[in-house]
């Protein structure tokens, strides 16, 4: 007589936020925590340049089988590749030179000694600051977030359009891809995205870690930046993230691609559709203008 034979193959789903420095992770955790409570881990290494890999992740998750959401600074990506589990992974993305605005802030405002970075962002103000990073810190201000996505975070030289392409596939294939400039328009996609797994999910938030200083509109931050950093070292910043503002743009057309098959957004969004798509056009100009001082041929008024 032929047997039956069963099995009970549990597949566990688990958000996964791949916490980018200064780009509205803490906000985003603060979401998690209020969904998710004691289910929410953060996974860290013991120093601030630890890698957590995959497989500690894996481990972690076998032997802590609550848990359904973890966030981490450490966490490379791709994601990985498992039998046992269901990865929805949030990444979240910043235009570069605002996001180096708010890493300057951050670190002068932050009481740490231990951090070179912090000692010398309390000591100059934002245009040496930035300088310095050009030339001591490559890899934190050129591409910084293809490089993340694309190699780990390992920089060994500039990242490349081989590296874009990578990275842009990361981005847009994510359960939850955002950037923070369109942040309520990524959290409606993402609502509907995790609906079927997760239910309901309060993507209410109130912003965390924002300098009480800060400039309301991006166009106006990057104003205040180009005036602090001089119109020199400004375009050089931004032709170093020529891919990062790339990938942004490809990330922020995916995030509204998705709402277009998102039911009812439209109603309750419609005016943040119209301030962020704002921000979009944005970006676009900004990727226009250094394509042209990139080409030799300066925009008029560029100043």
């Amino acid at each position: 007589m032929i047997q039956n034979h069963k099995v009970d193959t549990n597949v566990r789903p688990v958000i996964v936020h791949y916490h980018i420095f200064k780009n509205a992770g803490t906000t985003i955790d603060g979401i998690l925590e209020k969904n998710f409570g004691q289910r929410l881990a953060y996974l860290h290494g013991e120093r601030a340049d630890s890698t957590v890999t995959n497989t500690d992740l894996l481990q972690f998750l076998h032997t802590n089988p609550k848990i359904m959401a973890v966030s981490s600074h450490h966490l490379r990506l791709p994601k990985p590749q498992s039998e046992s589990f269901f990865f929805f992974e949030i990444i979240f993305l910043r235009h570069p030179l605002d996001r180096l605005r708010s890493t300057y802030d951050f670190y002068r405002r932050a009481e740490i000694i231990t951090d070179p970075l912090g000692v010398q962002a309390r000591q100059l103000d934002l245009g040496h600051f930035a300088e310095l990073l050009l030339t001591r810190y490559p890899h934190l201000v050129n591409d910084a977030q293809v490089n993340c996505l694309a190699n780990a975070g390992r920089y060994a030289q500039a990242p490349s359009d081989q590296d874009l392409e990578k990275a842009v596939r990361v981005a847009t294939q994510a359960a939850v891809p955002g950037v923070t400039e369109l942040f309520d328009l990524s959290m409606s996609a993402a609502k509907y995205c995790l609906y079927p797994v997760f239910g309901y999910l309060d993507l209410r938030y109130v912003k965390q870690n924002v300098s009480s200083s800060r400039l309301e509109s991006l166009e106006a931050r990057l104003h205040h930046m180009k005036q602090a950093c001089g119109p020199s070292l400004y375009d050089k910043l931004l032709e170093l993230n020529t891919l990062d503002l790339q990938l942004i743009e490809h990330t922020s057309k995916e995030i509204q691609r998705r709402l277009r098959y998102t039911p009812n957004s439209g109603a309750k969004m419609s005016y943040k559709r119209a301030r962020d798509g704002r921000d979009c056009t944005f970006f676009t100009r900004v990727l226009s203008f250094l394509r042209h001082r990139v080409e030799g041929d300066p925009m008029e008024g560029s100043d």
